[in-house]
């Protein structure tokens, strides 16, 4: 057994050279704890910032980093999203909205980035967390959900935000998601017609997280909503689910194309578990992941899945939640 002396040294040399990153931080984040003193923690810590600094740079190379620009003049980012149709689906007379061009082509490439830069330096897991139920009967069998990576920036229960390098976008991000939650509170004209559970939106109960999707990854039929065991636990449900989609780290700048995969499947009647012929494509709404789509839903009735993709994907998902 090798002494915590000969994986410090290690450590240090290989972050103070100009190895792969992506090599380093998979064998340093393994267990960092288990053969590092306290002063080599930290430095372990410091050194991890540097080399997610150098990451970002590397990925930004090249003509993608001239086509990418700087968000440093995106001063207002809030959702563009329609008064009307957000009035619509606040009080419940559509069940979810596709907005495109949600944010600025800028940001959303930053987003992107950032989100490469966190998975490829060992933050998140392997495998997202999964919907309150199987509603698709001819699915069932097999794994809900294949190579799906999930980085959480955003939780109910701890403050993963601190425990995450800073990064101006994606505090951007955080503070559009709040204007949301804002605007759908109070931007209703008549709180009467409401829908239940919108005005009971907190800004204490909102769950964030880059979804990365490799080829062959999908994601079966289910709902959003946690089941009534859980809500009892947790004491809050979710009431609005949200997508917003950050492309694809292959060929970055060609938009998506059907033949690609990936696409959002939103089944239209809540009934979706008992058809036979479940391709017949009158029963459902295919959104394709372009670059800069928002999708919004309501958590409790729209049931969906993600299809087979055939390309790389990225995307934030998120929930609003009211408290039980």
């Amino acid at each position: 057994m090798k002494s915590k002396t000969f994986y410090s040294m290690i450590l240090v040399s290989t972050l103070q050279s100009n190895v792969d990153i992506d090599n380093v931080l998979a064998f340093s984040n393994s267990s960092p704890s288990t053969f590092v003193g306290s002063s080599y923690q930290k430095y372990y810590k410091r050194r991890r910032r540097e080399s997610i600094v150098r990451l970002r740079q590397s990925i930004c190379s090249g003509s993608e980093q001239t086509k990418l620009g700087s968000t440093s003049t995106v001063l207002d980012a809030t959702f563009q999203i329609d008064n009307s149709k957000l009035e619509k689906f606040r009080t419940g007379q559509t069940p979810y909205m596709i907005v495109k061009g949600a944010l600025p082509n800028a940001l959303i490439n930053e987003l992107r980035i950032d989100a490469k830069v966190l998975q490829s330096c060992g933050f998140g897991l392997g495998g997202a967390g999964l919907g309150s139920k199987q509603t698709s009967s001819h699915r069932k069998g097999g794994e809900i959900r294949k190579n799906v990576h999930q980085t959480w920036l955003q939780s109910c229960q701890s403050n993963i935000k601190d425990s995450l390098p800073p990064d101006n976008d994606r505090s951007k991000l955080i503070d559009a998601v709040e204007a949301l939650r804002y605007d759908l509170v109070d931007g209703i004209s008549d709180p009467g017609a409401m829908m239940k559970d919108i005005a009971m939106l907190s800004s204490n109960l909102i769950e964030l997280s880059y979804l990365s999707y490799s080829p062959g990854s999908y994601y079966k039929c289910h709902i959003d909503v946690f089941k009534p065991e859980d809500v009892s636990k947790l004491k809050r449900q979710r009431v609005v689910s949200f997508l917003l989609y950050l492309g694809s780290d292959d060929e970055v700048n060609r938009q998506w194309e059907t033949k690609d995969g990936g696409a959002l499947r939103i089944f239209e009647d809540p009934n979706v578990s008992h058809f036979s012929h479940i391709n017949d494509d009158s029963l459902f709404r295919d959104v394709l992941p372009h670059a800069g789509t928002l999708v919004l839903f309501d958590s409790s009735k729209v049931i969906h899945e993600v299809m087979e993709t055939n390309r790389s994907r990225r995307c934030i998902v998120g929930w609003l939640n009211a408290a039980k």
